[in-house]
């Protein structure tokens, strides 16, 4: 059989899925009782003849189940932008090749004007 009814540690209901290689308990939460067990059977069979025919949606029956995330489409990666010129500067080549005071006053002229600071020249030459 592909999928059965077995109760769980805890005495409530749980479908055993054996598909595709995989094994799966899927909780319903229902307690073990006669009639529960009987519903449940009825849609373990209904189950088991979906997987014997090869049409068994694993999505349609357990939407928030322990294997949901192996079958759903992964979400699209967003690519990554390159770093701007002025990134790559202060990231990359200021701190290897510049003096700290040289950097800054870099930082200062390529600020934007609102940034910028009223003293613009500080005497040194870089």
């Amino acid at each position: 059989m592909s999928c059965i009814v077995k109760t769980n540690q805890h005495g409530y209901l749980a479908y055993r899925l054996y598909w595709k290689n995989l094994t799966s308990w899927e909780g319903t939460g229902l307690k073990d009782s006669p009639k529960n067990r009987e519903k449940m059977q009825r849609k373990a069979d209904m189950i088991s003849d979906e997987i014997a025919d090869g049409t068994f949606d694993y999505l349609r029956w357990f939407p928030t189940g322990n294997k949901a995330r192996l079958f759903r489409p992964a979400p699209p990666r967003l690519p990554e932008r390159p770093p701007t010129v002025r990134e790559y500067a202060e990231q990359t080549w200021l701190p290897r090749k510049v003096p700290r005071s040289c950097a800054r006053a870099w930082r200062t002229r390529t600020a934007p004007t609102s940034e910028r600071t009223s003293s613009r020249r500080s005497g040194r030459r870089c």
